[in-house]
């Protein structure tokens, strides 16, 4: 049973080493991290789990990129992930030397699990555009494919546009690492078809890890409740295992 722990918010209050550590000690699969990397202070986008006001948590993200590096640096095997990395708010030509240097150093564990996000503000500020980003996250990931696969890549797009560049190193996974889109759209699924390798459900809790796996889920991620000490985390993380890691 492929399991994995999602890093609960606040997400920085914890070392990302002693995280990943501890979750592969006890055989989790994967360890995600989040991103929101600002959160406008007037903001009228509803919070979409509930529908109404965002929680006092989604200031505290962590940048997931800076913590799955130093999750890769202490660990051997635990997979390194994504869940998501809002691709409308980043530049490809970034990212993608980004992810080919952390799957590069990791051996070929990262997972890129990609979203486009649901705060207005935020999306508008970081310069996305929010009312077409499943079209804007397409090209970008369109045009981290080319950035990964080929010796000289160019792109042109109607978001990105860029002439013949080399961008090394390449990433250790080929042709590149998996793509999981994340997000509950009717339309998920047919995104997925067309340009990624897998879906990635979002807010599972651990009462429905059987379900999913059933259902043929090939790994399923959990939350943990946030923890003040290493100490606390580390006995809650025990105690998951004991429950789900089999």
């Amino acid at each position: 049973m492929s399991v994995g722990i999602v890093v609960p918010l606040p997400a920085y209050t914890l070392d990302p080493a002693f995280m990943a550590k501890k979750a592969e000690d006890l055989g989790f699969e994967s360890i995600w991290y989040h991103e929101h990397p600002i959160l406008p202070v007037d903001s009228a986008s509803p919070f979409p789990a509930t529908g109404g006001a965002i929680p006092w948590t989604y200031r505290h993200f962590s940048e997931p990129y800076m913590a799955l590096a130093m999750a890769a640096a202490v660990t051997r095997t635990i997979k390194l992930a994504t869940g998501i990395t809002l691709v409308t708010e980043r530049n490809p030509l970034i990212l993608a030397k980004e992810i080919a240097v952390l799957d590069l150093h990791s051996h070929g564990r990262f997972l890129f699990g990609v979203g486009t996000g649901w705060n207005r503000e935020e999306t508008t500020v970081m310069g996305g555009d929010f009312d077409h980003r499943w079209t804007q996250a397409r090209e970008a990931v369109m045009a981290l494919k080319e950035l990964w696969t080929k010796e000289e890549a160019e792109f042109h797009g109607r978001y990105y546009d860029f002439p013949p560049v080399y961008c090394y190193p390449k990433p250790a996974q080929k042709p590149h690492p998996p793509i999981l889109l994340g997000g509950n759209a009717p339309n998920v699924l047919q995104r997925v078809a067309r340009y990624a390798d897998g879906w990635l459900p979002t807010r599972t809790t651990p009462g429905h890890v059987d379900a999913f796996l059933n259902a043929g889920a090939v790994r399923v991620s959990v939350w943990p409740t946030h923890c003040e000490s290493e100490q606390a985390m580390g006995e809650q993380l025990e105690r998951m295992a004991d429950a789900l890691v089999r």
